[in-house]
C-alpha cells in the first residue's frame, strides 16, 4: 500500500440497488427473489469491515452532487497527505 490512499465511499443501500439494477450484464447477480435494498443493505455489511480496514478516509457518497463528493474526496486526499511522513 505504499504510496496509496484507498478513500471508501459510503452511502446508503436504496441507492445501491439503483445503481446495481441500472447496471447492464454482465454484473454478479442479486440473490433469486430477494428484495434488491435488503440485498444491497446485507453485501454492505458483509463487506463493511473489509472497507473500513482497507480505507485511509470515507466520504459520504450522498446526499451531494457528482461535484460535491468529488471536492470532499479531494480534501480528504490533502488531509490525509499532509499527515503523512516522508521515510527518504
Amino acid at each position: 500500500r505504499a504510496g496509496t490512499f484507498v478513500v471508501r465511499l459510503a452511502g446508503g443501500a436504496e441507492p445501491a440497488a439503483a445503481r446495481v439494477a441500472a447496471d447492464p450484464p454482465p454484473r454478479p447477480p442479486l440473490v433469486a427473489g430477494a428484495d434488491p435494498v435488503d440485498e444491497a443493505r446485507r453485501v454492505a455489511a458483509a463487506r463493511a469491515p473489509l472497507y473500513a480496514a482497507a480505507a485511509d478516509a470515507t466520504v459520504a457518497a450522498e446526499p451531494g452532487t457528482v461535484e460535491e463528493v468529488a471536492d470532499a474526496v479531494l480534501a480528504a486526499f490533502e488531509a490525509g497527505r499532509s499527515r503523512r511522513v516522508r521515510l527518504d
